[in-house]
C-alpha cells in the first residue's frame, strides 16, 4: 500500500478488531451496485442515506447476488468521549467514526477503496486514474494531489470512458478493468468542472479529512457511453499539476515506469514475484511517459495530439 494512502487512512481509522457495543444491528436500507468489477452493498439505517447514495450512482446497473464488498454505516458513540457518531464498518469491523453527516459518504467511499485492497487482491493493484479511448487505455497513476482526477475528468467531457480514479486493477494477462466509482472533487476544481460542464451530485457537499471541503461528479452524466469496459494498457502517465504551467510530456523508459509504479502499488510486495510478472507483463506494449500539467483544456489537448496521433 502506498504510503500516502495509509497515512490518510490511520488518521481517522479506528480499531477494527473490536466490536462497538452502541452500533445499532438494526439494517434498514441497503443500496446494491455494479461498479465495474466490484458487485458493492451499502447498508445503513440512518434515515436517507442509501437514497443519497443512490443518488450519486444514478444510472449505474444493480446486482442481485452476493457482494464481493459491502460497507455498513450506523450510529455509535465514541468510545473516548461518549459523544455521539456515525460508524462506517468494513469486512472486519469498524473502520472510521466522524461525528457530522457530511462526512459519512466520503468515507462510505474511502472504505470501499480499503475494502478493494483487501479483498480484491486477484489483481495488482496501481494507485492510478484510468481512461480509454478508441481503444487506448492510458493509466495516470500519481500519488494524492497530482492532479489526476481533474485531469480523468477533462477527458472525461472530451468523451473518454472513464474506468477508475483510484485503482488501476491489472489481471493476469495484464488487462485494466473498471471500478467506475464517482470523482471526488475537491473545492479547489469546483470552478474546473462547471468550466467542464460536469455537473457535481447535489444535494450537499461534503468533508473529507485533510482535503476538506469535497463534492462528487457522477461519469454516467457525461453520456451513455462514459464508463469504459477492460482495455490492454497502452499508455502509462505520470502526471504533476503545476498552476500556470506549459503542459509536457517526455517519454521515459519502462524500466523507470516499473520502479515508480512498484511504490504507488497497494499489494506488490505480498503479491511478490506473482505481482511483477503482471506489472512487467501489463508495460510490455505500453509508451511511458511523464506529463507537466497546467490548464485543464490545454493539457488535454496535448494529451489527445500525442496519444491519440
Amino acid at each position: 500500500m502506498t504510503a500516502a494512502l495509509t497515512a490518510q487512512i490511520n488518521s481517522t481509522a479506528i480499531d477494527l478488531n473490536r466490536e462497538n457495543p452502541f452500533t445499532s444491528p438494526i439494517v434498514a436500507d441497503r443500496v446494491r451496485l455494479r461498479l465495474g468489477v466490484i458487485d458493492a452493498e451499502i447498508a445503513s439505517s440512518i434515515e436517507g442515506l442509501a437514497d443519497e447514495y443512490a443518488e450519486l450512482y444514478r444510472g449505474y446497473d444493480n446486482h442481485d447476488g452476493g457482494a464481493n464488498i459491502t460497507v455498513q454505516v450506523e450510529r455509535g458513540r465514541s468510545r473516548y468521549t461518549m459523544g455521539r457518531r456515525f460508524v462506517i464498518s468494513g469486512s472486519e469491523g469498524r473502520m472510521f467514526s466522524v461525528r457530522r453527516i457530511e462526512e459519512v459518504l466520503p468515507h462510505v467511499e474511502w472504505a470501499l477503496n480499503w475494502e478493494v485492497v483487501r479483498r480484491m487482491d486477484g489483481y495488482l493493484q496501481l494507485h492510478a486514474g484510468v481512461m480509454e479511448r478508441e481503444g487506448v487505455g492510458v493509466a495516470f497513476p500519481a500519488a494524492p494531489g497530482s492532479g489526476k482526477t481533474t485531469l480523468c475528468a477533462g477527458l472525461l467531457a472530451r468523451g473518454w470512458r472513464f474506468l477508475s480514479d483510484e485503482f488501476a486493477l491489472i489481471d493476469n494477462e495484464g488487462m485494466i478493468h473498471p471500478y467506475p466509482k464517482a470523482l471526488c472533487i475537491k473545492e479547489g476544481s469546483f470552478a474546473v468542472m462547471e468550466h467542464l460542464g460536469l455537473p457535481m451530485v447535489q444535494p450537499r457537499r461534503y468533508r473529507k479529512g485533510k482535503k476538506g471541503r469535497v463534492a462528487y461528479v457522477n461519469p454516467r452524466f457525461a453520456g451513455d457511453e462514459s464508463l469504459g469496459r477492460k482495455c490492454r494498457l497502452a499508455h502509462v502517465v505520470f502526471p504533476k499539476y503545476a498552476s500556470g504551467a506549459t503542459p509536457r510530456l517526455r517519454t521515459i523508459t519502462r524500466g523507470e515506469t516499473g520502479f515508480e509504479l512498484a511504490q504507488l502499488s497497494f499489494n506488490l510486495r505480498k503479491k511478490s514475484s506473482v505481482g511483477m510478472a503482471m506489472l512487467m507483463g501489463a508495460l510490455q506494449t505500453a509508451d511511458c511517459h511523464r506529463l507537466a500539467s497546467g490548464e485543464i483544456d490545454a493539457t488535454c489537448d496535448l494529451i489527445e495530439k500525442t496519444l491519440l496521433g
